[in-house]
């Protein structure tokens, strides 16, 4: 038995799916106004930056990423070692901060990342000596490092120490209290393995932080009468999250306190212990909100191992001049153009 073949596609079909669409126009970054360069530059992550990639394309792109402080005024490294490329020679956190605030001039005022050691948190306290916002998750600072670097820094309005690895809590929260007399906003991220005596010392500690106008306790274990002492003390509080502090039982709390936080901003959301949710929601609520109204109001100005080898792969972070871009072109055949036009769309 015959088996009947298909009908073959008419000559127009034919012709139409032949027909292949043509390449898109080659594009020359190098040629783009400086105002885009500088659009696409502030759309990227910092860390991206100070690794090379999309800004070391060319030396317009270099040099528009090195003569731009207004880049800097805001550090954020959380993460920054997902950007280094495996063909890369060994990049650490120190290197990154280093050239950033080489960077920015003098002009950092905030400064965010995990991971940091006692050279690195020293070496941003001589370097950054008006830090009004500093960060430190998971890192790695010793109590000497951390004494320190914080006697350098009395300037700080904002301060995050979260899950601190090698340093005592309770000794650092003692430094806190006793030089940054102008702190406003605090956030304190215990293990949750402290026994109830630190939590009592913290909070009497932090009880001494008068100014402060955010508050956020993590995981400490305090009672109803330490929370009262806070309340009694700091008269300009406006946000207070107490994430997972069991001990505070808010049924049997007497009158006084229980009035004072009917006026504040209280958070009493159930959150995921999870580190990167706890990670996003500390930005979010003290960073961006809590100061927009001090940038509306004109009142605050936020923004929101050293290897010599690092140099030769970071073109743009030099002087750029002396450098021939054909000098580049082997780095530059591995850069995937595709990036760029992600931020331009």
């Amino acid at each position: 038995m015959a088996i009947a073949m298909p009908p073959l596609p008419r000559a127009s079909q034919r012709i139409r799916y032949s027909k292949k669409k043509g390449a898109p126009p080659e594009r020359d970054w190098a040629e783009l106004r400086p105002d885009l360069i500088s659009l696409i530059l502030h759309r990227l992550d910092q860390a991206e930056l100070l690794v090379g990639g999309v800004a070391g394309v060319c030396r317009s792109w270099r040099r528009a990423a090195r003569e731009q402080p207004e880049l800097w005024p805001r550090v954020d490294l959380r993460e920054g070692l997902w950007y280094v490329p495996p063909f890369r020679p060994k990049i650490s956190i120190e290197s990154m901060v280093r050239k950033a605030l080489r960077l920015g001039a003098g002009q950092t005022e905030a400064f965010l990342s995990d991971g940091v050691d006692n050279h690195t948190l020293l070496l941003l306290a001589q370097r950054a000596p008006s830090l009004k916002s500093l960060h430190l998750i998971t890192c790695s600072v010793s109590n000497l490092g951390f004494a320190k670097a914080i006697k350098m820094l009395p300037l700080l309005e904002e301060l995050e120490i979260s899950r601190p690895t090698y340093c005592n809590t309770r000794e650092m929260v003692e430094l806190v209290a006793g030089i940054c007399l102008e702190l406003k906003h605090f956030r304190l991220v215990m293990h949750g393995l402290e026994g109830r005596r630190t939590s009592a010392r913290v909070a009497s500690l932090v009880a001494r932080m008068h100014k402060l106008r955010s508050l956020h306790l993590v995981r400490l274990k305090l009672d109803n009468e330490e929370l009262g002492t806070i309340l009694d003390n700091c008269h300009d509080l406006e946000y207070l999250d107490m994430r997972e502090c069991s001990l505070v039982d808010m049924d049997n709390m007497d009158d006084s306190p229980r009035v004072k936080l009917a006026q504040i901003n209280m958070d009493n959301h159930e959150y995921s212990s999870d580190q990167q949710v706890d990670y996003e929601y500390k930005i979010r609520s003290i960073h961006y909100e809590l100061n927009y109204r001090e940038l509306r109001d004109g009142s605050l100005s936020y923004y929101p191992d050293y290897n010599d080898s690092y140099e030769e792969y970071c073109y743009y972070i030099g002087s750029g001049d002396g450098i021939d871009d054909a000098d580049l072109e082997q780095y530059e055949k591995i850069l995937d153009v595709k990036i760029m036009r992600r931020y331009l769309s």
